[in-house]
């Protein structure tokens, strides 16, 4: 699978702008042995930190379409994580890996 970089619009803050050009996300599949297979892999810096997955199945009730936290490397996280968007997750990120020492 080709590895997509998402890019904040030139209007935002430079001190973010310059984050998101230092992240990138791949889309993957996951083998949960459930529905909730579509993943993505999140980098920053060639580096990767954080593994998502999109809950799929109706079994998730409210929570379905969102992206869950499966793993994170780096970082210590307050768990459960769900994000409504991928441009969520660039905002955790961005809080939580803008800083290159912090990780």
């Amino acid at each position: 699978m080709k590895k997509l970089t998402y890019y904040v619009a030139p209007h935002t803050d430079s001190a973010l702008r310059r984050f998101m050009a230092r992240l990138a996300y791949q889309p993957i599949l996951l083998a949960t042995g459930s529905e909730d297979e579509t993943g993505q892999l999140v980098f920053v810096d060639n580096r990767l930190v954080a593994v998502l997955v999109r809950l799929d199945s109706e079994a998730h009730g409210d929570l379905t379409g969102l992206w869950y936290v499966e793993k994170t490397f780096g970082v210590e996280c307050d768990w459960p994580m769900l994000f409504t968007s991928l441009a969520e997750v660039k905002t955790w990120a961005s809080s939580r890996f803008g800083n290159e020492s912090d990780y």
